[in-house]
């Protein structure tokens, strides 16, 4: 699921299928961005926020 798509789930929710709280999924957001700043090589093709829900959910089952 896409982060925007993510978004709309209710707070419980999206605890429940990611194992963090809206605010928490942003601050981890926050934390990666700055630490890939002045980063080399080629770009993702995957957006951050939904590379770090990707791996929320296979965290949270697993």
């Amino acid at each position: 699921m896409r982060y925007k798509k993510a978004l709309a789930l209710s707070k419980s929710d999206f605890k429940r299928m990611y194992g963090v709280k809206p605010e928490t999924f942003w601050m981890m957001v926050k934390v990666v961005r700055d630490g890939k700043e002045g980063s080399r090589g080629s770009h993702a093709s995957i957006p951050i926020p939904d590379q770090i829900l990707l791996t929320r959910a296979v965290l949270a089952r697993g």
